[in-house]
This record gives structure tokens, C-alpha cells and sequence, in this order.
């Protein structure tokens, strides 16, 4: 699986001596900048049916919607890719592919260059670091539905616990606002408190992972081509 990640040059160059750099998902809430940051992140919307009561008073003709997040011990750490497959790619010569346009101009606004990586290199990596700590962590795309139709977030949710994600509210994303981006995330859960945030206000984890792919600029994705069997 072929992953980039999208970022100013100089906070790009520490991925090729095997830093990776991930942050609370409470920054991503707080977050200002439309296409990056999500105060949804890792919240679900309630039931709009169900009824809310307190001390037996139904007060739910008040309440404009209920969002429900879970609570967790220590910090919910993640560091996003964008993944490359064939939903975000079309063919221009005989089994040789390049990224669509609109997933091109969504992805200019996350840095001025990018990193070309291979998921089967930096997940053994990122595991053999983790191997150490007591931490739980998940890796996979996020879903994308709409995140207003109760029902659909109900089964999407679903479709991924039943495939073993113990954190799936934080894999899940507003298809209409962030579904181009076609995100990878690989999240950690630091429940026993073992990685203390930085004054940058994240986590430098450190790997064996090495590179010596060269950084290019965001412009140039549009030249990038990649072989059918690397979509996957």
C-alpha cells in the first residue's frame, strides 16, 4: 500500500531517520483550518429519536442534537496519510496510474512537499518501537458516511468492530467535507501516560525505519504515476 505524507519540508526530513510525529486527537478539534482540523474528530451524533430526560422530564424538544464521545485514560495519539488506491486514481497508459485532480487540489492545502511511503515498511517499524510500551494501537483507512444520518454511523461503526477495531469513532469521517483527503491513520491509545507531549504539543516516536526516497514538492504530484499492482 503506497501512503504520502503531506507536510512543510523541514518537519518531512525526520519520517526518512525514522521519526514519526503524531498528535492528540484534541488538537485536530481545536484546529482552525477547515481542511485539516475536524471538531468532530473522534465524536459521534446521538440518536435524534431517542429521548433526553432529566430527573424524568422530557427536555429533548430543547436540544438541537446530542454528540456522544468516549472517555479515555491517557492520550489518543494519530498520524495521518493519504492512502493511494484505485478510488482516488485513473489510468494514462496501460496499466500505469496518476491521482485525480480534485484529490490533487485537496491535498495542496496539508504542505508544500510530500513523502512517498510503503505501508509493509513503516507499520513493522512502527510496531517493533511500540513492542516496548504497554499502549494499545490500531492502524487502518478511515470511513467516510454521512455523519449526520444516525443510522449510517450506527452501521459503519458496526462493519468496523466487527473486524476487530477497538477504536473505530476515531476512523470515522464526513464523507461530503473530508472524503477526498482518502486518509490512513495509525492511532495510539497511551492509556499508562508513557509518551509525554512535546512543547510542539505532540509525540516524536522513534523507529528503525530508514529512507533515502527523496521529498517532493506538492506541485509535482500531478507527474507521480504508480503501477496497478501497488493499488491496492
Amino acid at each position: 500500500m503506497i501512503l504520502l505524507r503531506f507536510k512543510k519540508e523541514e518537519r518531512l526530513k525526520p519520517i526518512k531517520k525514522g521519526i514519526f510525529h503524531l498528535r492528540p486527537t484534541a488538537a485536530y478539534r481545536d484546529d482552525p483550518v477547515k481542511y485539516r482540523g475536524d471538531p468532530m474528530e473522534g465524536k459521534i451524533f446521538g440518536n435524534p429519536a431517542a429521548s433526553f430526560k432529566i430527573n424524568g422530564f422530557d427536555i429533548s424538544q430543547w436540544i438541537e442534537s446530542i454528540i456522544w464521545s468516549r472517555e479515555f485514560e491517557g492520550n489518543i495519539l494519530s498520524m495521518s496519510f493519504f492512502q493511494i488506491n484505485m478510488d482516488n486514481c485513473h489510468e494514462v497508459e496501460k496499466g500505469i496510474y496518476t491521482i485525480n485532480d480534485d484529490a490533487v487540489e485537496k491535498m495542496k492545502g496539508f504542505g508544500d512537499f510530500f513523502i512517498t511511503l510503503n505501508s509493509a515498511h513503516i507499520i513493522p517499524s512502527m510496531e517493533a518501537a511500540l513492542s516496548g510500551y504497554k499502549c494499545n494501537y490500531e492502524y487502518h483507512p478511515v470511513r467516510y458516511c454521512d455523519i449526520h444520518n444516525y443510522n449510517a454511523v450506527q452501521q459503519c461503526l458496526k462493519n468496523m468492530r466487527d473486524n476487530g477495531y477497538m477504536y473505530s469513532e476515531f476512523f470515522l469521517k464526513d464523507k461530503s467535507e473530508y472524503g477526498p483527503q482518502n486518509e490512513w491513520r495509525f492511532l495510539i491509545h497511551d492509556y499508562a501516560n508513557e509518551f509525554p507531549l512535546l512543547d510542539n504539543g505532540g509525540v516524536d516516536l522513534q523507529t528503525d525505519f530508514r529512507s533515502d526516497v527523496p521529498l517532493f514538492k506538492t506541485e509535482k504530484l500531478t507527474t507521480l504515476r504508480i503501477s496497478k499492482d501497488l493499488l491496492h
